[in-house]
């Protein structure tokens, strides 16, 4: 068997393993026609992934949380996710009961490009508008 058929398959079998649906983001601006600029993060490919189990032990100050946990995202392999920019974020899908989860701070962990890719992200748990968990 050639080694393509062979990552072909482990893309497959991978994929039953990779329960999360994650958004790779991109921040974006526009002229807001006063002078200033909005900001929106734009959504350039979603895949299947893998959050490892994150740490909900995040203190609470002034009724808000505070602090950031670093967490690995293991993502199906495709050509955005090979060039995925610290600049970048991912946005997880709610699932299990738990809110929209979202890392920043990017960074690739590994060089192995065949099946998955490994990230590791900064949930950030201040901000409460983006992270509902």
């Amino acid at each position: 068997m050639t080694p393509a058929i062979l990552i072909a398959q482990a893309k497959v079998l991978a994929e039953q393993y990779l329960p999360d649906s994650c958004a790779i983001q991109e921040l974006s601006t526009t002229n807001d026609g006063s002078g200033g600029f909005g900001e929106s993060w734009n959504t350039i490919e979603t895949v299947p992934g893998l959050v490892e189990a994150v740490d909900d032990m995040e203190a609470i100050v002034g009724s808000a949380p505070r602090g950031a946990v670093t967490q690995k995202l293991y993502l199906r392999v495709t050509t955005v996710t090979q060039a995925i920019k610290p600049s970048q974020r991912v946005a997880v899908a709610p699932r299990d009961g738990k809110g929209e989860l979202i890392f920043t701070q990017l960074k690739r962990l590994d060089e192995s490009f065949e099946a998955l890719i490994t990230v590791a992200g900064v949930l950030d748990v201040s901000n409460p508008e983006e992270s509902n968990s």
